[in-house]
């Protein structure tokens, strides 16, 4: 190569560097052979040391957790001979709780002094997957009631274990771990001999209405029925279905509703259901209005 008026040769420089590179790159090659080797060898004896140990997922030792009790008892003041509803819970929820599988707490009582100095024991109650029960009672006297709520503590054991067992849940963390007893702070109840005035029910409509029917209007699930098809259909286009009866005067059954909720129809009475927006959302991303109408993705 002619460098200004220079003329450099590199081929001889060039033949020397690539003679002392591939040295080094056949030592390195040995030495990276080594290092592979006993790295392999270390994961094999790992594996074997850890196929030889038994696995644990609870904790070891269990723990012993303390907790809290509440309770309420409402309404107050009441009438004699008038039903008041009592709930009691923890501030922990049994961890194995899966849908209808796992652990709840078995151990729950409601210690009653009646306003005469007289006791009484209500329970055992088991709870519901997030640690709460509930149970009514009438009082005979008028005066002040306490009730105390007590907890005798439980041990987790999974039972009833899910499908598949609890290693794809991971509540086998929390087996034999134990929750210490408690008990609640009084809660007191005013009875008077008069009785207070009851809840006032929302009259069934005569008039025009519509769906959803909201869940404070009980009463409406005599008019709530569903046409299902001619499997549940009992006589007749409209007048008679399998469960309850319809509205006999001209009327849309239903329209595609955004989400829903309120009473349900005559086979559940008063009890009212929730879509669960809680948990799941309609994924409105983005939303758009075009011509009176709403269009959503849904997941």
């Amino acid at each position: 190569m002619k460098i200004g008026n220079a003329q450099v040769d590199f081929s001889y420089r060039y033949k020397i560097l690539v003679k002392k590179t591939k040295g080094k790159k056949m030592k390195n090659l040995k030495t990276k052979s080594k290092t592979i080797v006993i790295t392999f060898a270390l994961m094999l004896s790992f594996a074997a040391t850890l196929v030889t140990l038994p696995i644990v997922s609870a904790h070891d030792p269990a723990w012993e957790i303390p907790t809290w009790a509440y309770m309420s008892v409402a309404p107050s003041p009441v009438g004699v001979g008038q039903p008041v509803l009592v709930v009691m819970w923890i501030n922990e929820y049994p961890r194995t709780a899966v849908g209808a599988y796992g652990d709840r707490w078995d151990n729950m009582y409601v210690d009653v002094t009646a306003p005469d100095g007289s006791k009484d024991t209500l329970g055992p109650f088991r709870s519901d997957p997030v640690g709460t029960s509930y149970t009514n009672y009438i009082p005979t006297q008028a005066g002040t009631y306490t009730f105390v709520f007590r907890f005798e503590g439980d041990t987790l054991t999974g039972d009833p274990e899910p499908p598949g067992g609890w290693k794809w849940f991971g509540g086998d963390v929390w087996l034999g771990d134990t929750y210490l007893p408690i008990t609640s702070d009084p809660v007191t109840l005013t009875v008077q001999q008069d009785p207070i005035e009851e809840y006032e029910e929302t009259p069934v409509p005569e008039d025009y209405w519509t769906r959803p029917i909201h869940g404070t209007n009980r009463n409406w699930w005599q008019v709530a029925g569903n046409w299902l098809g001619s499997a549940l259909q009992v006589n007749g286009p409209t007048t008679n279905f399998g469960y309850g009866k319809a509205p006999e005067s001209a009327h849309v059954m239903w329209t595609r509703q955004y989400w829903d909720g309120g009473i349900m129809d005559t086979r559940f009475g008063s009890i009212g259901y929730y879509s669960g927006l809680s948990y799941e959302t309609f994924a409105l991303v983005p939303p758009i209005i075009m011509n009176g109408r709403l269009y959503y993705n849904r997941p």
